[in-house]
C-alpha cells in the first residue's frame, strides 16, 4: 500500500505592502507618482520646490536632470551652457570634451525628455498612485505592441511623436526616479532612528518564534520541509529590502549564540530561501566575492544527521515579485546579482546600490572598474558572475500594471513558487497591502488559490489604516465597522482601511476576516509583550 504524499507550505502568508512602512516615511506608491508629476510639470525645478523630498543633495538631483535634458525638445547631441554648467558640478573629474559624451550617454539611457512628453498624456487622476500606474501602463503597453504615440505639442505646431525606440529609456528613466526616491527616503529615515526601532524588535520576536519553532518540531526529521521551513512566508510587494534586511541582522544575531539540536548536537541557524538562485555582493567584506543564499537543496544537506556539518539550519521564503531595488541583471549572461550594502548593521548606510549622482553613494567599490567608474558612473555594479557593468537601469522592477510584457525568467519562477505556497496557505495576513482593485493579478491568484483540498476555509488578518479601534474587529463588530465608515470621502476611508477590508471580504468572506485599523507598527506594540503580540497575528486560522 502506497502512502499519500504529504505536501507541506508555510502556514501563514505576509504581504508586505507599502503601508507597513509609511510610518518611516518610505516612499509609497502615491508619493512617488507626486513627486514624478511635480518634476515634469512646467514649472521651473527648483531648490525651494524639491527640497522636502531631496534635502541637502536638491541641487544634485536638479543638476542630474538638468543634464538629462531640462526642458521638452531637449536635443541628444546638443548641449545648452547650463547643462554644461550642471555637468560640470556633477562629473567636476571629466574634462569639458568627457562630459559632453557623458551627457549623450546617458540621455541615450534615461529619456527624460520623452518621459516629461509621456506624463504630460497621463490622466491626472484624484489617486497618485492610480497616476504612476497609469504612466507605467501607457509606456508598457505600447513598448509591448510595438508602437509609437502622439503627445502633446511644443513650442512647433506640428504633434509630437514618441517612437517606441524611446519607450525603453523613458521607462529607465522612470526607473531611476523611482530607486532615486527610496534612496533618499531610506537616508532620511536613518536621521530618525528611533522609527526603526520597533521594526526591529518585531523582526527580533518573530526570529526568536522561528528558533522556538525548530524546538517545538524536534521529534522529526531535520531533513523534512516540516522541521526546517518556517511556518510563514514573506511576499513583499514594495520594492524596498527594507523589511528583509531587518530580518537578515535579525537572523544574524541570533545565530551568533545559537541553540543546540539533534545527535550529536549541532547549532540551529535562520536563513532565507528566495525562490531563486541569485549571487549576492558579500556584505562585510569590500571586495568581489560572491555569496549564494540558502535554499532547500542546501538545507536538506546540512541537516542530514548521518554527518555532522557543523550547524543545521531553517529556512523562510521571501518573495520579491516585482523586483526589488536592491537587484541588478546582467545585459550580457542574464543572471542577477543582489547588493546589500557593504556591512552588517539594523541602520546600515550603504543598504542600497549608490544613485547615479556622484558623491552621495555610501556603498564601496569593490572593484578596480567600479572605483574607476565612481566619479561619473557611481550606480556601476559589476555582474557577480561574467564582470559585465550593470547599472540603474538594469534594476528589474515591474509595476503592478495591466501590461508587464516579457518578465524575466526569475520573477518568473519567483511568482510560480509563490503561487504553490499560497495554495497551500491557511493564513493571510495584508500587512500595510489593500488588495486594491486594479491589481488583478493577486486578486485573481488568492481567489483561484484559496479553496483547494480545504476542510476549512482560508482565514485572512487585514492590518490598513490608523486611525480605526485600537483592537482586532471581526464578526458583528467589523460589519458594523464596515457600515459606519464606508459613506465617507476617500481619506477617511483610507485612513480607516475601508477599501482594503472590503477587497478581503469579497474574496475570503466577512466571517473569515478580521482586521486591525489603529496604524502599524502599534499592532504589534498592543500588549506590553511583544512575542505575544506576534502570536496574535500570526496564529489566527
Amino acid at each position: 500500500m502506497k502512502s499519500e504524499q504529504k505536501v507541506y507550505w508555510p502556514e501563514t502568508t505576509i504581504f508586505w505592502g507599502a503601508g507597513a512602512t509609511a510610518s518611516l516615511g518610505m516612499s509609497q506608491t502615491a508619493q512617488l507618482g507626486r513627486l514624478i508629476r511635480k518634476l515634469a510639470n512646467k514649472e521651473p525645478i527648483t531648490k525651494e520646490r524639491f527640497e522636502d523630498y531631496f534635502g541637502e543633495n536638491t541641487q544634485k538631483v536638479i543638476d542630474l536632470l538638468v543634464v538629462l535634458g531640462n526642458e521638452l525638445a531637449s536635443n541628444l547631441f546638443t548641449v545648452s551652457k547650463e547643462e554644461s554648467e550642471a555637468a560640470q558640478r556633477l562629473f567636476c573629474s571629466l574634462k569639458e570634451e568627457q562630459q559632453k559624451e557623458h551627457i549623450v550617454s546617458l540621455r541615450e539611457t534615461y529619456d527624460w525628455d520623452a518621459l516629461k512628453r509621456i506624463i504630460g498624456i497621463t490622466p491626472d487622476c484624484e489617486t497618485p498612485g492610480n497616476f504612476l500606474r497609469d504612466l507605467f501602463n501607457i509606456i508598457d503597453m505600447h513598448s509591448r505592441s510595438g508602437q509609437g504615440f502622439y503627445v502633446e505639442k511644443d513650442s512647433s505646431e506640428e504633434p509630437y511623436h514618441i517612437p517606441c525606440n524611446r519607450l525603453i529609456p523613458a521607462r529607465n528613466c522612470l526607473i531611476m526616479l523611482v530607486n532615486l526616491s527610496f534612496y533618499f527616503s531610506y537616508q532620511t529615515l536613518l536621521k530618525q532612528p528611533g522609527k526603526l526601532e520597533p521594526y526591529i524588535k518585531f523582526c527580533m520576536a518573530l526570529s526568536r518564534a522561528m528558533q522556538k519553532e525548530g524546538f517545538d518540531r524536534i521529534g522529526m526529521s531535520l531533513k523534512e520541509r516540516e522541521f526546517y521551513l518556517f511556518s510563514y512566508a514573506v511576499v513583499s510587494m514594495n520594492f524596498d529590502p527594507l523589511f528583509l534586511w531587518l530580518i537578515f541582522n535579525a537572523h544574524r544575531e541570533l545565530n551568533e549564540n545559537p541553540p543546540y539540536i539533534g545527535h550529536p548536537p549541532q547549532p540551529m541557524k535562520l536563513f532565507h530561501d528566495f525562490g531563486i538562485f541569485m549571487g549576492v555582493r558579500a556584505i562585510g567584506k569590500i571586495d568581489w566575492k560572491i555569496w549564494y543564499p540558502f535554499n532547500e537543496t542546501v538545507v536538506q544537506r546540512i541537516n542530514d544527521e548521518k554527518y555532522a556539518s557543523g550547524r543545521r539550519a531553517r529556512i523562510g521564503k521571501f518573495y520579491f515579485p516585482h523586483g526589488c531595488s536592491c537587484w541588478r541583471e546582467c545585459r550580457n549572461c542574464g543572471k542577477l546579482t543582489a547588493h546589500f550594502g557593504d556591512e552588517w548593521d539594523f541602520y546600515s548606510r550603504s543598504l542600497f546600490p549608490n544613485p547615479l549622482i556622484p558623491e552621495i553613494g555610501y556603498a564601496e567599490p569593490r572593484t578596480a572598474k567600479e572605483e574607476k567608474a565612481s566619479d561619473s558612473r557611481p550606480d556601476l555594479i559589476q555582474c557577480a558572475y561574467c564582470g559585465t557593468p550593470t547599472y540603474t537601469c538594469d534594476t528589474p522592477m515591474i509595476m503592478q500594471t495591466s501590461f508587464k510584457g516579457d518578465q524575466p525568467h526569475y520573477l518568473e519562477d519567483i511568482q510560480r513558487d509563490l503561487r504553490v505556497c499560497l495554495e497551500n496557505t491557511r493564513h493571510v495576513v495584508l500587512m500595510g497591502y489593500s488588495l486594491p482593485p486594479d491589481d488583478v493579478i493577486w486578486r485573481s491568484t488568492l481567489a483561484a488559490r484559496k479553496s483547494r483540498n480545504r476542510k476549512e476555509p482560508v482565514k485572512c488578518s487585514v492590518i490598513v489604516g490608523f486611525k480605526g479601534p485600537k483592537e482586532w474587529l471581526s464578526g458583528e463588530e467589523l460589519r458594523k465597522y464596515l457600515k459606519k465608515n464606508s459613506d465617507f470621502g476617500q481619506e477617511h476611508r483610507s485612513e480607516h482601511g475601508i477599501d482594503a477590508i472590503i477587497s478581503a471580504k469579497e474574496i475570503f468572506g466577512l466571517e473569515n476576516i478580521r482586521a486591525w485599523t489603529h496604524g502599524i507598527p502599534q499592532v504589534w506594540q498592543n500588549k506590553a509583550d511583544i512575542d505575544e503580540n506576534i502570536k496574535a497575528i500570526m496564529n489566527w486560522c
